[in-house]
């Protein structure tokens, strides 16, 4: 592997400075409340506290049972219940949606790096749209399938042809996660790295 150049050394850690310092200007407003304005988040937050407490709490179980299945649109249900049984309910659910809101950032530079080959600042411009409507009505499953979905293509395109087994065992798992997460993020997936196999 040639040496990496003083220029392209500087032009990356200028990169990823700009990078951590638009990371800590989108999570400063989760550090100013406890409870995010978000439309559908007290609910998530309320029915998380619920599931987190079950079967120890007599008096929710008396009310509330768990029905698992295999449907999409779960990946708060399965991730967060055992973090509230060791965090408190408003740090886990401001880490929550703090991942939601990073997430489509680093997977917009990820898959921006898989495709050009190279870091540009021009994937950081979806900062200006990560706080949107479907974040404030309280989405947050769907905008974490979206992040994911770009992650997992860029990991395609990184590792098809290097490392094709890893790639594949990798997206392999990435589906059934995004499938977990968000159909729509499976679909934005499959048409990601099958317009890059076209």
């Amino acid at each position: 592997m040639p040496p990496i150049s003083p220029d392209r050394l500087a032009a990356g850690t200028a990169f990823w400075c700009a990078f951590s310092l638009l990371c800590v200007a989108l999570l400063v407003p989760l550090t100013l409340v406890d409870v995010p304005p978000l439309l559908d988040y007290p609910n998530h937050l309320a029915r998380l506290f619920v599931m987190a407490s079950l079967p120890g709490d007599p008096v929710l179980a008396q009310f509330y049972a768990p029905h698992w299945a295999i449907i999409p649109n779960l990946a708060l249900d399965l991730t967060v219940p055992p973090l509230l049984r060791v965090f408190p309910v408003h740090l886990v659910g401001r880490a929550v949606v703090a991942v939601t809101v990073l997430l489509p950032v680093l997977g917009a530079v990820a898959y921006h790096r898989a495709l050009t080959g190279r870091l540009s600042y021009w994937p950081l411009g979806t900062a200006l749209v990560t706080y949107n409507g479907l974040l404030l009505r309280g989405f947050l499953n769907f905008i974490v399938s979206m992040g994911l979905a770009m992650l997992l293509a860029a990991a395609w395109i990184e590792w098809r042809d290097r490392n094709p087994m890893f790639a594949i065992v990798t997206c392999a798992a990435g589906a059934m996660a995004l499938f977990f997460c968000h159909l729509d993020g499976l679909l934005l997936f499959a048409i990601l790295i099958g317009s890059h196999e076209l």
